[in-house]
């Protein structure tokens, strides 16, 4: 029996070892997540936003060729990128309260998943872009006009297709930001029973998650309240990237932890209710 404990104490051991560079990886993730974030207000204060059906599609292969990262950024890539990077932290908070709300924990993370690879999949940001390089290279790949009228207009009805389904806060986008949404209010109910990290983080994360929440919903299918929309979508910004902060700081501290001092901390934190 003794030496079952203390095989699986030194399983506990290692696992925890090889999660703690998971910890480390969540934290610079989360971090470089919320440097998009401020990138993205600062391009929006900047002039920097374009409406995807604001101009036409020919008009948005121009607008890429001159400046493809802005055209990326308006057509939502920052938004696949701040998922992305989000990942781990959602991986991080499973393995982190797996004991305390393991059934919760898993739900939260695998909706995460879904609602990134969701939105991923109907971002079409990158379509675009080659839809534009393609429409470029017209003239010298085609040197009869003819040929290369009617590639350009199949290309071109091709991006006004594409820019239909592309807008964010649209029926077409809904699901993906509402299921993200859904799974990180359900994260922050879980990281409130786990007491791992500290309540206010908690309940941080919970307004922040509940604001952003309506602000989809609002913008998504009642357009003409938008101005009350973006008051949710401003009081949801700043909440979340003050929680992705503390959690950033939370992530490497918990790397910091020796493995064998893991477990003692948890019980630790579970007793005091004090948190990282």
């Amino acid at each position: 029996m003794l030496q079952e404990n203390n095989h699986q104490n030194l399983d506990e051991e290692t696992s925890e070892t090889r999660w703690r560079g998971l910890y480390r990886v969540a934290g610079v993730g989360v971090l470089i997540a919320v440097a998009f974030m401020l990138l993205d207000i600062g391009l929006s204060f900047a002039g920097g936003d374009v409406e995807v059906g604001g101009i036409s599609a020919v008009e948005w292969f121009a607008y890429i060729q001159n400046s493809w990262f802005l055209g990326l950024r308006n057509l939502g890539f920052f938004n696949v990128i701040n998922t992305a990077l989000t990942i781990p932290l959602y991986l991080a908070l499973f393995w982190l309260h797996r004991k305390a709300a393991p059934a919760f924990a898993a739900l939260a993370l695998i909706l995460f998943v879904f609602g990134a690879a969701v939105y991923t999949a109907n971002n079409r940001a990158l379509s675009m872009l080659e839809l534009s390089d393609q429409y470029s290279a017209l003239p010298a790949a085609l040197p009869a006009s003819s040929q290369a009228d009617i590639q350009r207009g199949l290309l071109a009805a091709a991006g006004t297709v594409i820019l239909a389904q592309a807008e964010d806060l649209t029926p077409g986008t809904f699901v993906g930001f509402f299921v993200i949404n859904t799974a990180s209010i359900l994260m922050m109910v879980v990281i409130l029973q786990g007491k791992v990290f500290r309540r206010w983080i908690a309940l941080v994360g919970l307004a922040g998650s509940v604001f952003m929440q309506f602000f989809t919903i609002i913008a998504t299918f009642i357009p003409t309240i938008f101005d009350l929309a973006m008051v949710f979508a401003l009081l949801g910004g700043l909440l979340m990237m003050a929680w992705n902060i503390s959690m950033a700081i939370g992530m490497f501290r918990m790397s910091g932890v020796p493995s064998n001092g893991s477990q003692a901390l948890s019980t630790q934190l579970a007793t005091t209710g004090k948190g990282v």
